[in-house]
């Protein structure tokens, strides 16, 4: 997701280059308060907040479908299925 000097990761920032600044520096501002919760809360935190992104992101229509779903498959495990 992102190293220690917080830049997103490559693969993102390919599937998000057509979108605006705005909405770019929303999405990472998001990714790295997820992964300050992950740290503290455990990963399983992460699979909840991933269902949740998901289902706002599906009522907003923020992102294309493709790039929700790679996006989710990118950065969030689910415990679970391990």
């Amino acid at each position: 997701m992102h190293d220690l000097t917080g830049s997103i990761c490559p693969s993102c920032v390919s599937m998000l280059r057509d979108r605006s600044a705005s909405e770019f520096k929303r999405f990472d501002r998001e990714l790295r308060e997820i992964k300050v919760r992950e740290r503290s809360w455990g990963t399983w935190l992460i699979s909840v907040q991933a269902k949740y992104r998901e289902r706002t992101w599906k009522e907003k229509g923020t992102f294309k479908q493709g790039h929700r779903d790679e996006m989710l498959n990118h950065h969030f495990t689910d415990p679970l299925r391990e």
